[in-house]
């Protein structure tokens, strides 16, 4: 990887009204990274996201693609330079087919077709109406599509979150063979498997501010959390819970005990426990209540 970024956004800002979404976010990547953009729900991922591919506009910041300032306003302009989402929601047209989809954003359909083979759909027909196909195929036809017109940085927004584990396989796959070939992914998970499998850095949100980045090495996981959640919040956690386990006074008996239970024919030799500060759930075998 080269040291110059391929995409850099400094003081992101964004409100709706007195709600600030985005303080102050920066965002750097590198030709040939995979970079994760993490954070708490509410962090202000999504919204960054949108902010680079021209979903929404931001009411302050810089976006420099390849050193040069530009000014995304629609997905159209974030197309020309280079920025490609897929959100977490499919965007393929319902009540139209794949072909008319493919078509609409001029996605070449070769390619297309390409990719989906590679991303573990041999048998897709292009004349399928979109809403006739699984939420998790959608999801790759997305990525598909995406990647047909192969874009300098790809964006993707809890990928493999609706995914079955052989496609999400399969997308780790192609991602990760997106930064060999020099090009730029920065990838939201919540997943720190997939993030240390995948990822060269991460850029952590916490409340519309970016506060670190760092590189993915093995431990690093806490080093996030901490940016996440604030280290103050963590460190009184951490010893909160330990100050309690060493007072933990030894097993109390059950609050409700419940032994060999019978009501008719729909409960038949039921029996279970129930301790202070619990919530118990029953769950009944077919034929059994």
């Amino acid at each position: 990887m080269t040291s110059n970024p391929l995409l850099d956004a400094s003081g992101v800002a964004k409100n709706y009204g007195a709600v600030a979404a985005l303080r102050n976010a920066s965002l750097s990547v590198l030709p040939g990274e995979v970079h994760a953009l993490m954070g708490a729900n509410g962090a202000g991922k999504s919204t960054l996201v949108k902010i680079l591919t021209g979903a929404i506009s931001a009411n302050a910041g810089r976006i420099l693609i390849r050193g040069e300032a530009r000014d995304i306003r629609s997905p159209a302009a974030a197309r020309r330079a280079g920025l490609l989402p897929v959100y977490q929601e499919p965007s393929l047209i319902p009540d139209l087919d794949v072909l008319s989809n493919l078509r609409l954003t001029g996605t070449p359909v070769e390619p297309f077709r390409a990719w989906v083979r590679e991303l573990g759909i041999p048998d897709l027909d292009i004349r399928d109406t979109a809403r006739d196909i699984p939420l998790a195929v959608l999801r790759v036809l997305d990525l598909a599509r995406a990647l047909a017109v192969e874009p300098d940085v790809l964006l993707l927004d809890e990928m493999t979150a609706a995914l079955p584990a052989n496609l999400a396989e399969k997308v780790l796959e192609v991602v990760r063979r997106q930064g060999d070939a020099g090009r730029a992914v920065i990838f939201i998970s919540h997943r720190f498997v997939e993030i240390s499998a995948l990822c060269d850095r991460a850029t952590v949100l916490r409340d519309g501010e970016t506060v670190g980045v760092v590189d993915i090495v093995p431990g690093v996981e806490e080093k996030i959390v901490e940016l996440m959640l604030g280290t103050r919040i963590v460190k009184t956690h951490v010893a909160a819970r330990s100050a309690a386990q060493k007072a933990a006074p030894a097993p109390a008996q059950p609050r409700l005990a419940v032994r060999n239970l019978r009501v008719g024919t729909k409960l038949n030799d039921v029996s279970f426990d129930l301790a202070d500060g619990e919530v118990a759930r029953v769950v009944a075998l077919e034929g059994q209540g």
